[in-house]
């Protein structure tokens, strides 16, 4: 029984640079969807497993969505991370990653950086440019001067943009450890069109392409599983030395350091190797906040607020300088709750000892605290203190009749500050009497009878004095003018 070796192909490629093409004539198969546009064909990721037995392997081939994709850049976005999903889920080992480039371009596009740099982080290994083959469509010139100079185009500019690229992949943090491209990369420049009419040109495309196809088998042959050199990395935040936090003021900080966790499996062998490393080092100080109102919980018309008091943490780095933590740290960024409170501000006033006339007007808050159902008074303080007097008895201007003198006193006000030191007044109201008197002059004429012929007359003149307190008012005072007689005739 013939014993095939299993190798597993990654495509990748622009939409438009024959990438489902390509697979479609290496598998043989109708299960890759290809045509002449530059719109997008390949929608999720195609996988199919095929035999070339003359070269006894079975080749588990990966159609992957075309980078640069004329759906937008959405959802290129959305191809690149159902990629990159699809292989850590399938725990996909990868012997070969084949990048199709069309031999028209000018320079390595963003989106073919970006793609690799996706592929860079699921596989992360030194070698990983050994397992490259950039694979070249619509190789077809007219002369042999014209291709010769495309060639030296593609090894110069596009290569050197290759290696520009190898050098910024390094410098990332997790894909460190990929060393930079120092030696040729494997390219192949396929003489091929689907869409040729040309009997002969075709018969002699189809020759080009299967020899270009052997080379591949070949080349991923002799590549080892990717997945077998680096197992997904993990990152880690790990509190350093939590019980010497340093008190920085009144509050306490601590230090904490983000490792990144890597799992190496050696080939042929089932050991994992850890390698933990140190990549960025923080520090988080716990601070107590200020009573802080709750806008939601509180009723503005009822004065009626609720405050809360919480537990933050301050994230700065080793600058010092402050930053925002992200979804790896929620953990430790959560805000605790320490104590709540409503309070409810209250008014009123109180008589001042000794003086029925002075007041003082208090305000307070009535506060009761999550823990304690009980009410309490707290923060009060005598805002103002105002005494009521009255004026001297004063004519009143309003009133007019001449047989009635009316005399009033006015309400005054004095207003103090919370100190008992005079800010204000005696200040008149004017519209609040509070108290009046009137006196009213009245005559009449008193007739004695002396006898049958003589009468005496006087002018009798009785003043009545009213009040506030005694409206029906009472005589006080009496008198006569000169006597008058008459006699009868």
């Amino acid at each position: 029984m013939d014993v095939y070796q299993k190798i597993s192909i990654i495509v990748l490629g622009e939409t438009g640079s024959g990438k489902s093409l390509f697979c479609k004539n290496f598998s043989k198969s109708t299960d890759f969807v290809s045509k002449e546009s530059e719109e997008s064909v390949t929608l999720d990721i195609i996988q199919k497993t095929f035999r070339v037995d003359s070269q006894k392997v079975e080749i588990e081939l990966l159609d992957t969505p075309g980078t640069n994709d004329s759906r937008g850049e959405e959802q290129e976005k959305k191809n690149l991370e159902a990629t990159k999903n699809y292989l850590l889920e399938q725990k996909q080992r990868i012997n070969c990653i084949i990048i199709v480039m069309k031999s028209s371009i000018s320079r390595l596009s963003d989106s073919y950086k970006t793609a690799i740099k996706n592929i860079c982080g699921i596989f992360p290994l030194p070698d990983f440019w050994e397992h490259v083959i950039i694979f070249w469509t619509n190789w077809a010139f007219r002369s042999k001067v014209e291709e010769k100079k495309k060639k030296q185009f593609i090894e110069t500019k596009i290569v050197n943009g290759f290696k520009d690229l190898s050098i910024e992949i390094q410098k990332n943090n997790e894909t460190k450890n990929i060393k930079p491209i120092t030696k040729d990369l494997h390219m192949i420049f396929n003489e091929f069109s689907e869409f040729e009419t040309d009997q002969q040109i075709l018969k002699t495309n189809n020759e080009n392409q299967s020899k270009n196809f052997h080379k591949i088998v070949e080349l991923a042959k002799n590549m080892k599983p990717i997945y077998e050199d680096i197992l997904p990395s993990e990152t880690k935040i790990v509190l350093k030395d939590p019980e010497e936090g340093k008190t920085v003021g009144k509050n306490k900080q601590f230090k904490y350091e983000k490792i990144l966790i890597r799992n190496y499996k050696d080939f042929g062998k089932t050991e994992i190797v850890q390698n933990e490393e140190i990549i960025g080092t923080f520090f988080v100080t716990e601070i107590e906040t200020d009573w802080e109102k709750c806008p939601q919980e509180s009723n503005e018309q009822q004065k009626k607020y609720v405050y809360k008091k919480y537990k933050k943490r301050i994230f700065t780095d080793e600058n010092s300088k402050e930053f925002e933590p992200g979804n790896d740290l929620k953990d430790i960024k959560k805000i605790e709750i320490l104590n709540e409170k409503i309070v409810e501000e209250k008014t009123e006033t109180r008589p001042v000892d000794g003086n029925p006339n002075r007041k003082k007007i208090i305000k307070y808050d009535n506060v009761k605290y999550k823990d304690n159902n009980n009410w309490q008074i707290e923060n009060e303080e005598v805002i103002e203190e105002i005494e009521e007097g009255e004026t001297e008895w004063e004519k009143d201007p309003s009133f007019n009749n001449p047989n009635i003198e009316r005399n009033i006193k006015y309400k005054t006000i004095t207003k103090y500050d919370g100190k008992g030191n005079k800010k204000d007044g005696p200040q008149i109201l004017k519209n609040n009497v509070v108290d009046w008197e009137e006196i009213e002059t009245k005559k009449e004429e008193d007739t004695t009878k002396i006898d049958d012929k003589t009468t005496l007359k006087k002018d009798k003149i009785i003043k009545i004095k009213r009040s506030k307190k005694n409206p029906q008012g009472e005589e006080i005072k009496v008198e006569y003018n000169k006597e008058k007689q008459y006699r009868r005739i």
